[in-house]
């Protein structure tokens, strides 16, 4: 079964916006564990209440934290199974969302082969996914 083009583009913006969100929420795990370990030191009735909060917060962000990690690191996996070029390709296209005119300057080829090389990238993408 033919993965459909649109697909496997959405998959790649997925994975750049996902590789951003996880990052964010590291950062927030890592808050939140400082503001765990200064609430601990309060003796009083609210810094209880805050400390569970805080700790239902930091389950909910390393759970969201795994969900990502999962799809992340399965992606890298195939990405850096991929002929360099096409992973120039697409960190060109989809992570740094640049043009073709861009795309064909920086990789010193054609506007029309840029199009020619986002069918191979699909292509191959595709083959590797199925094979997931």
């Amino acid at each position: 079964m033919k993965i459909r083009k649109k697909l496997l583009e959405d998959i790649l913006k997925k994975f750049y916006k996902d590789k951003k969100e996880l990052e964010r929420l590291k950062h927030k795990l890592s808050t939140l564990e400082r503001h765990e370990s200064e609430v601990q030191k309060e003796a009083s009735e609210n810094g209880k209440s805050l400390k569970t909060d805080i700790d239902e917060n930091i389950l909910n962000v390393k759970s969201e934290i795994r969900a990502l990690e999962r799809f992340v690191l399965d992606f890298e996996f195939v990405m850096n199974s991929i002929d360099e070029d096409y992973r120039a390709f697409i960190k060109l296209r989809y992570g740094e969302k640049r043009s073709n005119t861009y795309i064909s300057i920086e990789l010193n080829i054609s506007e029309a082969s840029v199009g020619r090389l986002r069918n191979k990238v699909l292509q191959e993408l595709e083959e590797w996914l199925r094979d997931l």
